[in-house]
């Protein structure tokens, strides 16, 4: 299924964004945190089937 990833920081815990953006940011457009190997980088996924269903 295709899908996006991000690798943004949180930014509770990191007060740089370094390019890569915040994760709040990610999760309001529609990105859900799928895996996390460190606590300021969470690994963020955009589903595309989830327009797909939308749009039905």
């Amino acid at each position: 299924m295709p899908a996006l990833e991000a690798y943004p920081f949180e930014a509770d815990v990191s007060p740089s964004a370094s390019g890569s953006g915040y994760a709040s940011t990610f999760a309001r457009a529609g990105f859900r945190v799928v895996a996390r190997r460190t606590p300021t980088r969470p690994i963020m996924r955009y589903d595309f089937k989830q327009i797909a269903d939308h749009r039905l």
